[in-house]
């Protein structure tokens, strides 16, 4: 049987005009705007003015304080610092040689970020004191409308790429410690209360730590690399920073070693594996080797549940500090906040100051208004924009059904989606982890995936960035034509 052939009427059916004074793959302006200048704006601001500049990209970052460093900016309590190693914590373009310690305080770090800002000319791109209101997304512009406050003014800007560098470390509630002046009183054993209760026994004359569940008191991420293996923070020498910044290759072979050591932490996070019970071992073993002399305090801080599931809190000092003649702990439930102290069940008692050390508001959701296409979220590939005519990316429903199917899968295998109430998952799925180690992460997210995003272009026509049929420099006196011979 022979096989029909298909008609041509398609090729008729409509006519294009080709403007001869349009060439090829010319990109049109594009105008991004990112909203924060912590460490994502940064980063993306290092890549738009030294690695990557391109000519058609109007770029410019709207940072709600005076200051770049996001959460290292206005977090500022006693004893804020990171808990990953310092040399494992830099902005990608700029190691750091001269921290003083393996896990560096807030303080530093945020000097750090910001000299890096000034020695590569950054905060040209930033426009400070300026707090997104609302975003909303003009689908028949294929841009979105800005309503920014500055100072004591509403200002109006559009973007046609709108990225969100906002964070989530930086959304509390009433009395906080970033605001924290002096300490009586402090309130749970989150990340936040073990590290401000040793920054601050020492100064009170009398601290309560009020703590509403038991958590796990950690080491220091990485114990590995820490001078006596224990994750004790330790301070380099000036000798050692000296060969750091005099020996690139010593640099780089330490640098590796730290990273090393951090790319290891996701086996440990699963559930039955050799490594998690390495670390339960180890972890209660410690905990109640501190806490010995209060056998109650042991059966009321370690928990019951799997190590791991609600997040570490390494917390050099706080199981010492909490055990000092002038510190107290209550696992009596709070029923009031009083205009003197605090009630519960217990009575009532006074204290000059209360902070606040229960979290953030980490849900992911913007601190602004945010109107986009169906309330859908949008990701881009701003040269394909640019060139094609493009007016908006979209990533499609059916891919996020399959990933997040996916997703879970592979958390299920995690200590995250074991049961426990925490940050990341509200007690109900996973939402805030990755499922797979950091290396899978880099590796996953290193090619688009085209046919997971549906795609609308401001043209009927989708391919009249082919333009006529000639690119423009094909023109130029002199052009090298035959360039791809080598």
């Amino acid at each position: 049987m022979c096989a029909t052939v298909p008609s041509n009427e398609f090729l008729y059916s409509e006519t294009i005009n080709i403007n001869p004074g349009q060439y090829a793959f010319k990109e049109r302006n594009l105008r991004v705007v990112c909203i924060g200048a912590g460490i994502s704006g940064i980063i993306l601001a290092h890549k738009l003015k030294h690695e990557h500049p391109l000519d058609f990209v109007d770029f410019t970052i709207y940072e709600k304080n005076c200051e770049v460093g996001g959460s290292w900016f206005e977090n500022v309590y006693p004893g804020v610092r990171c808990d990953v190693p310092a040399h494992s914590y830099v902005l990608p373009f700029e190691p750091n040689s001269n921290w003083s310690k393996c896990y560096a305080g807030g303080g530093e770090i945020e000097k750090y970020i910001v000299d890096t800002v000034d020695k590569y000319g950054l905060k040209d791109r930033i426009v400070f004191n300026t707090k997104l209101v609302k975003s909303s997304w003009n689908e028949e512009r294929g841009k979105w409308a800005l309503e920014l406050k500055q100072n004591d003014m509403i200002v109006h800007d559009e973007a046609d790429v709108l990225i969100n560098g906002s964070g989530i470390l930086n959304q509390w509630k009433m009395l906080t410690s970033p605001v924290w002046r002096r300490l009586l009183e402090s309130l749970s054993t989150r990340r936040l209360g073990t590290k401000l209760v040793p920054a601050l026994q020492p100064k009170a004359a009398r601290i309560v730590n009020h703590i509403r569940h038991p958590t796990w008191v950690s080491v220091n991420l990485c114990p590995d690399i820490t001078k006596d293996g224990m994750g004790t923070n330790f301070e380099y020498s000036e000798e050692e920073k000296a060969k750091f910044r005099d020996d690139p290759q010593a640099f780089l072979e330490y640098r590796k070693r730290v990273d090393c050591s951090v790319n290891t932490v996701y086996r440990l996070m699963l559930s039955g594996s050799e490594h998690n019970q390495m670390l339960f071992d180890a972890i209660s073993g410690l905990m109640r080797q501190r806490l010995s002399d209060n056998p109650d305090l042991i059966d009321k801080l370690i928990p019951k549940f799997e190590i791991g599931c609600r997040r570490l809190n390494p917390g050099d000092g706080y199981l010492e500090a909490l055990q000092q003649p002038n510190a107290e702990w209550c696992f009596e439930g709070i029923e009031a906040i009083t205009k003197t102290g605090i009630r519960t069940a217990a009575g009532e008692e006074g204290f000059d100051l209360i902070v606040y050390a229960t979290g953030f508001d980490t849900t992911f959701v913007p601190g602004w208004e945010l109107m986009a296409r169906e309330g859908r979220r949008l990701d881009v590939e701003w040269k394909k924009i640019a060139r094609e005519d493009i007016k908006s990316v979209v990533v499609n429903d059916s891919a996020v059904r399959n990933y997040n199917r996916r997703a879970q899968a592979g958390l299920k295998r995690t200590l995250w989606s074991k049961g426990c109430h925490a940050w990341y998952n509200n007690g109900q799925a996973v939402t805030t982890m990755y499922p797979s180690s950091v290396l899978h992460y880099k590796e996953a997210i290193e090619d688009i995936r085209g046919e997971d995003f549906d795609i609308r272009y401001n043209s009927s026509d989708p391919f009249s960035y082919l333009g006529n049929g000639e690119l423009e420099w094909e023109r130029e006196d002199g052009a090298d034509l035959a360039f791809y011979l080598k």
